[in-house]
């Protein structure tokens, strides 16, 4: 699986809940994927960086705006 490092800097801490989780689809369609989830409408930027390649994916969502799970099955092409 590919290493998960992240950072969280919310400016109302108490405001932000969230999930994360990088997924092995490589026996299934070929790729590393990422789900995400939170309930919040705070300002998100997640940057997730497969550090093998140094590809990277940015993930957003705009203040005031109820963050939309994010299902990306797809996100890394880096399957061994």
């Amino acid at each position: 699986m590919v290493p998960l490092q992240r950072v969280v800097r919310p400016s109302e801490p108490e405001r932000l809940r969230r999930f994360v989780r990088i997924f092995d689809g490589c026996d299934t369609n070929g790729n590393f994927g990422i789900f995400l989830d939170g309930t919040t409408n705070v300002e998100v930027t997640l940057t997730v960086t497969d550090t093998e390649t140094n590809q990277t994916r940015v993930y957003t969502n705009p203040l005031g705006h109820p963050f939309e799970a994010i299902t990306d099955t797809s996100a890394f092409a880096t399957c061994p």
